[in-house]
């Protein structure tokens, strides 16, 4: 054999070699990615069956849609969590402390020109008033409550009679958030 056949041969050779070197290397890329794939599945489904649901504390009322302008019992509640306790006076008892969003929304039949109120309470003092001429007043506060505290909410001295009954236009909320660990 010449030189140059030696030449050829192991360059042939070595093309050889690297051909199956790459088909190994993909091999293992491939059988590293199915690996990793089904261990990340494998702990995602291992947190999610064992993680803890969130404690979701919230509370909403809508207007009763039987309430007459003399009753007080006006606020009807939908599924309170066990953060709350209604009572028959109208006010929420929070049963867990914290830092808690409220909402609420009244609306008006007709619009009257005159100014009409809302006020959040908490016990006999008034967290928040807002007032309006319009048909409509929104309120978003964000307040920390104790445990046994009691809220309500009333409107110009409970006259419902000119406010809309209809669920997605009159009510009002409560939403614990969740508690706020500061970072240094």
């Amino acid at each position: 054999m010449t030189q140059m056949e030696n030449s050829v041969n192991l360059l042939e050779r070595g093309m050889e070699f690297q051909d199956s070197e790459r088909s190994s290397k993909k091999l293992w890329v491939i059988c590293g990615s199915i690996v990793f794939g089904l261990s990340m599945l494998a702990s995602s489904i291992y947190f999610f069956l064992h993680s803890k649901a969130p404690d979701n504390c919230w509370a909403r009322a809508v207007l009763d849609t039987k309430t007459t302008a003399t009753e007080t019992n006006v606020w009807n509640w939908l599924n309170p969590s066990t953060c709350f306790k209604g009572s028959s006076n109208q006010t929420l008892m929070i049963t867990k402390e914290g830092t808690y969003l409220v909402y609420v929304r009244m609306k008006r039949k007709r619009k009257d020109h005159v100014p009409f109120a809302i006020q959040l309470k908490k016990g006999n003092d008034i967290l928040r008033q807002k007032q309006s001429e319009e048909d409509t007043i929104d309120l978003l506060e964000i307040c920390h409550f104790n445990e046994s505290d009691k809220i309500s909410f009333t409107l110009n001295g409970n006259h419902f009679e000119n406010i809309e009954k209809n669920p997605t236009q009159t009510f009002w909320g409560i939403l614990r958030l969740p508690p706020h660990t500061p970072t240094t």
